[in-house]
């Protein structure tokens, strides 16, 4: 599991239960940087790919519009997370 926003943020977990795609996860430390980085979570992902799942109950439910502008909150805050990151 990827540290910061997954691992410490409870409601983007409780959205997105499976964290970032495990397939865009480099196995091994970037060369140039130290494995034991506090932020080697993050490092290693090729890709910051999110998905869930909706079951038919929450797809027809009438709460589905508010429940996917909460989710999609939760991506805009990955996204100024990552703007943040590349302006340094």
């Amino acid at each position: 599991m990827v540290c910061c926003l997954t691992t410490q943020d409870k409601e983007f977990n409780r959205r997105f239960k499976h964290g970032f795609n495990p397939m865009a996860i480099a196995k091994n430390c970037p060369r140039g940087f130290d494995a034991n980085h506090p932020d080697i979570d993050w490092i290693k992902l090729k890709t910051f790919f999110v998905s869930k799942i909706l079951t038919a109950k929450e797809f027809s439910s009438g709460d589905l519009a508010k429940n996917l502008a909460n989710d999609f909150r939760q991506l805009l805050r990955l996204n100024e997370l990552l703007d943040k990151a590349i302006e340094g």
